[in-house]
């Protein structure tokens, strides 16, 4: 995939209808997908838990 084989414009539309670009695999380019489910993830104060975290919930 060349650089400018995608327009920004083009980019900046399907991403406002629910759409993004991801590889397929390694060096097979780019193609469009989307998803039924969506969410937001907060980028202000994140929080990953540890696996100790997580397994003390289930423990």
């Amino acid at each position: 995939m060349t650089r400018n084989q995608y327009d920004i414009e083009e980019i900046i539309r399907g991403y406002a209808q629910g759409y993004f670009l991801m590889a397929n695999e390694p060096g097979a380019g780019l193609a469009w997908y989307s998803s039924r489910e969506r969410a937001l993830i907060p980028l202000d104060d994140p929080w990953i838990p540890t696996c100790r975290q997580c397994c003390s919930a289930i423990l």
